[in-house]
């Protein structure tokens, strides 16, 4: 064999180097494509809404994961602004470790606003999990909303136990409760360090007020441009105040209503 000759089997096992490159590349792709963040761990908040179609949201309630039965549940708030009586809806859901694997999915229950998805098989080696929730028709095959979680964040629990739909509605309406609880007690806190801030700001204007004797003319009108802003700044934090204080408004009023629903349920 002449030295510029090459054997059969060096082009076989080159066929063989490129065939295996090109699957690396296309599943690191399809990874990709799934879970666009790369090693950072995605995870979609509780309670975020997140657009599925025009007008079709979805609001994710909880998810939760039993490494004992290798299963996830996931509550979800659909929500359809479009008034267009498409309320049906499927899902797709993947994980990823080394690699990327779709999952099973079952739906526990649909109930007008409410849907709980079981997710299948879910190895306790998983990194990330995202579910897919598509629009029933044709024409929504290309839009979906996409939510994940994370082996850090998804919340652990024992084991699932079956409910029943009634037990299901209400135990939704109880953490959307708990939600609106936490996102008034924030609120609270939020307006209290901003009333700790005006405190600060009127003390110093007391100060530049009381430094005034010792100023000269020019460092008067300084010192009354430095008051005037800091009477501007107080405002824009009452006004923060103000909307921080509506905001809770809205969230007790949503409690109650929320309170009442339950109250419907377990009479009916």
């Amino acid at each position: 064999m002449t030295k510029n000759a090459v054997s059969t089997s060096s082009y076989h096992g080159l066929g063989n180097k490129s065939i295996v490159l090109r699957i690396l590349i296309i599943l690191f792709w399809f990874s990709s494509y799934l879970f666009p963040n790369g090693n950072a761990y995605l995870r979609t908040p509780i309670g975020a809404s997140t657009e599925i179609a025009a007008d079709h949201y979805v609001t994710l309630n909880s998810w939760e994961y039993s490494k004992n039965q290798k299963e996830m549940i996931v509550e979800l708030l659909c929500n359809n602004k479009s008034f267009d009586g498409n309320n049906e809806y499927h899902f797709e859901a993947y994980m990823r470790n080394s690699s990327v694997k779709q999952l099973a999915t079952e739906i526990l229950l649909e109930d007008k606003d409410l849907t709980v998805v079981k997710i299948l098989d879910v190895p306790n080696n998983f990194n990330e999990v995202s579910l897919r929730v598509y629009l029933a028709g044709k024409q929504y095959e290309t839009q979906y909303a996409k939510l994940y979680t994370n082996k850090r964040d998804v919340e652990q629990v024992d084991s699932f136990v079956a409910l029943t739909p009634t037990e299901y509605k209400i135990q939704s309406l109880e953490r959307q409760i708990e939600r609106c609880n936490d996102t008034i007690a924030q609120l609270q806190e939020d307006i209290a360090q901003i009333q700790g801030k005006i405190e600060e700001v009127q003390n110093t204007n007391v100060q530049i007020e009381e430094d005034k004797r010792y100023m000269t003319a020019s460092e008067i009108q300084d010192a009354n441009r430095q008051i005037q802003s800091n009477e501007q700044l107080v405002t824009q934090y009452n006004a923060a105040i103000q909307a921080d204080r509506n905001a809770i408004a809205e969230n007790q009023q949503k409690i109650e209503k929320l309170n009442l629903e339950i109250d419907d349920i377990k009479e009916g």
